[in-house]
């Protein structure tokens, strides 16, 4: 019981920094366990569960974090952002898609 505990915290865990700034990838690990014959929905599930909190954790520290937090410590320009937002509410949301390439 406790090995089998242990198996989907270590794979919540995993997802979850995964869906974080971390550069880690979750689908490893669950195809590891999927391939020793763990219960295949409930890996997904906890999977699922761990990658979806470590999103929603990122968005809020985004979020809340802008004026508070993440002001301390990462200098922006104000004209820089003002084009950013400008630029994004042309284009939209698929302009997200790409804001790594510039």
């Amino acid at each position: 019981m406790f090995e089998l505990l242990s198996v989907y915290l270590l794979i919540f865990s995993v997802s979850f920094l995964a869906a974080t700034i971390l550069p880690l990838g979750s689908e490893s690990t669950v195809a590891y366990y999927i391939y020793k014959d763990y219960n295949v929905l409930a890996i997904v599930l906890v999977a699922s569960v761990g990658n979806y909190l470590g999103a929603l954790t990122n968005y809020y520290v985004g979020y809340l974090g802008e004026k508070t937090i993440l002001s301390r410590y990462i200098k922006s320009e104000k004209k820089k952002m003002i084009e950013a937002k400008a630029y994004f509410d042309k284009y939209g949301v698929p302009v997200l898609f790409f804001s790594w390439f510039r």
